[in-house]
């Protein structure tokens, strides 16, 4: 679906479905804060069995959002689309990097705040 919405990106057509329009939304309004840059992740993170390959891009996309900030507030869709999961899987994700301490989260009225714990531990 992801090729589908580049190519309508190209082409400059609307899509059909609700599902495809948020997509199209999403990736033409962030190619450029995709695509610029780089993310800097610890070795020691990037090497631990604990986290599987979706953990790892969940974790990613956080400090992507973050830049170099401890917290950031994406939301699931978002972070889904950063990650190229889905939502179960990005819940999933979330609980597990929260179980290992390396993020946290607070409840905010819209949104949640999650905090990226290895970055606050700095040495």
């Amino acid at each position: 679906m992801l090729q589908k919405i580049g190519n309508l990106i190209k082409q400059k057509e609307k899509p059909s479905s609700r599902k495809e329009r948020k997509l199209f939304s999403m990736k033409s309004r962030s190619t450029e804060f995709y695509t610029k840059g780089y993310t800097n992740i610890p070795n020691s993170i990037i090497h631990d069995p604990a986290l599987s390959s979706q953990d790892l891009r969940v974790l990613i996309t956080l400090n992507h959002h973050a830049m170099d900030k401890d917290a950031c507030n994406p939301g699931i869709e978002t972070i889904a689309f950063g990650a190229r999961c889905g939502r179960a899987s990005i819940v999933r994700s979330l609980k597990c990097l929260k179980k290992l301490n390396y993020i946290g989260w607070n409840r905010t009225k819209s949104s949640n705040n999650y905090i990226l714990l290895y970055k606050v531990q700095k040495h």
